[in-house]
């Protein structure tokens, strides 16, 4: 599998970043990415999955042909990807409605390494924030819910979130 060769060679100095991106930019797809990680749900394999974001965000991999693979990712509690996914549903998969109910599902599955609040809350708050960047109408739907959880560190980063998208412009109109 190449992209634990990759990262072997660049733990053992082999390889640099930027000879990472010299030798495998035209060699290794979005496509490749996604049938590793295929590989890495199916065989719980920590090793692999590290592989497979060092390299991808090193080769800038990530793609929608990987967002549903990533989607089922982020509720398994066998790795510790979790926060870097988030992430990704924030910047990158942020126009599919479809990925609101597994960023919803992940704030009540929070991961064991997590658990501690000084660990959970700012997984939350990335999960929230995420929610915030998807689809209009959908996001607003689902920070509304949140804003009636019984814990009441969501309900105030979902308000927040409301809050901010507010200020920025988006949701004018909006009661809530």
């Amino acid at each position: 599998m190449v992209f634990n060769e990759i990262m072997t060679k660049f733990q053992s100095n082999e390889m640099d970043h930027q000879s990472i991106q010299n030798l495998y930019q035209n060699r290794i797809n979005s496509i490749n990415l996604t049938q590793e990680l295929f590989v890495a749900f199916s065989n719980k394999d920590i090793s692999l999955l590290e592989s497979c974001f060092f390299v991808a965000y090193k080769l800038n991999l990530f793609s929608t042909e990987n967002e549903h693979i990533i989607s089922k990712l982020i509720v398994e509690n066998w790795h510790r990807e979790h926060e870097d996914i988030a992430g990704l549903f924030q910047r990158k998969f942020n126009n599919n409605k479809q990925n609101i109910q597994p960023l919803l599902l992940a704030i009540t599955n929070i991961p064991e390494y997590l658990e501690d609040d000084d660990f959970k809350y700012p997984y939350i708050r990335k999960l929230i924030y995420a929610i915030g960047a998807q689809l209009e109408s959908y996001n607003i739907e689902t920070l509304a819910i949140l804003t009636q959880s019984e814990d009441e560190q969501i309900r105030n980063l979902a308000l927040h979130q409301i809050e901010k998208r507010k200020k920025i412009g988006r949701w004018e109109n909006r009661e809530l």
